[in-house]
């Protein structure tokens, strides 16, 4: 009887061993089988934003020349926005020029106003053209030299001459920029009485001073 009972309870045993067994291994496997949820897309918290390496680009700001910028393939120049731009030429019609005026009075010509003329002079033409066997670049230059009051004219590059108020007008100047091929010229002429000789000389300076050699 004793033996019966032995091996009953060691039956039980082993049922209870196999069926522990049997449920650890299907959680097991049930916890194998099931499938990662759905991970939420990761948020790009530079969205909207341009970047460059992780840090925001910065679009420089540019400086705009106040005015009107006159430009050909030779040089460039800001005329005040409040001035005329006009075409002329010189040297015969040989040198093409750029014009800045201001007028304060009269019509075709100013009675009252200033101008500008901005024009590059080839060395084979400011040799050669002559007017009663002068050469016109020595006649318009001393033109203004020559006035009583002339001094000497400098300013970003140009040198010349310049004449303030007299008789005959109220500003006149000449100055050249010397190149390999010539020449960059230009003139300044003032006349009436809207601006004092000073003032036209610090328009002047000022037009004077955007000029710049195109590269």
């Amino acid at each position: 009887m004793r033996q019966t009972q032995k091996t009953i309870v060691a039956i039980v045993v082993v049922v209870i061993i196999i069926s522990g067994g049997i449920y650890f291994w299907q959680q097991k496997k049930n916890a194998g089988s099931k499938l990662p949820s759905a991970s939420k897309p990761e948020q790009n918290q530079n969205a909207g934003q341009d970047t460059t390496g992780g840090q925001p680009v910065t679009t420089p700001k540019i400086n705009q020349p106040v005015g009107q910028i006159y430009k050909n393939t030779k040089f460039s120049y800001s005329c005040p926005k409040d001035w005329s731009l006009n075409q002329n030429k010189n040297y015969d019609g040989q040198v093409d020029l750029s014009e800045c005026t201001k007028i304060y009075s009269g019509e075709i010509s100013f009675d009252d106003g200033i101008s500008l003329t901005f024009g590059f002079v080839p060395r084979a033409v400011s040799e050669n053209y002559r007017i009663n066997n002068q050469k016109y670049a020595d006649t318009i230059f001393n033109e203004v030299k020559n006035e009583a009051n002339a001094r000497t004219y400098a300013n970003n590059n140009f040198s010349g001459w310049i004449s303030l108020r007299n008789e005959r007008h109220a500003l006149a100047m000449i100055a050249r920029y010397e190149v390999a091929d010539g020449y960059y010229e230009v003139s300044a002429n003032a006349m009436g009485n809207s601006k004092t000789d000073t003032e036209f000389k610090k328009m002047t300076d000022d037009i004077v001073g955007t000029f710049q050699v195109v590269k």
